[in-house]
């Protein structure tokens, strides 16, 4: 079982975690510097499940997915935006 399986344990959230794995090798990309903000992110990865008919599960959801991915949660601009470091949306969804 790959860690994916074991991260998103009923067949559902199995299926949500493959399409965000899908959605974030097409609209995102690590950088050591870069952050993005939780309000991009959701909306990137909503967009693109609907596009490709999924359903976009929650915010909660898509938190754990970019925890799995090595990425840190944090405030940007004095506490006021809150974001993930170590990623950047690809300029389409930018």
């Amino acid at each position: 079982m790959n860690t994916l399986d074991t991260l998103f344990a009923y067949p559902g959230d199995r299926d949500t975690a493959y399409a965000m794995r899908d959605w974030f090798k097409d609209r995102c990309r690590l950088e050591e510097d870069g952050s993005a903000s939780c309000r991009a992110l959701w909306e990137s990865w909503t967009a693109w499940a609907l596009k490709h008919e999924r359903y976009p599960a929650t915010p909660k959801r898509l938190g754990i997915f970019l925890r799995f991915q090595g990425l840190v949660a944090t405030q940007l601009r004095s506490g006021t935006v809150r974001a993930w470091r170590g990623v950047a949306l690809n300029r389409e969804d930018a």
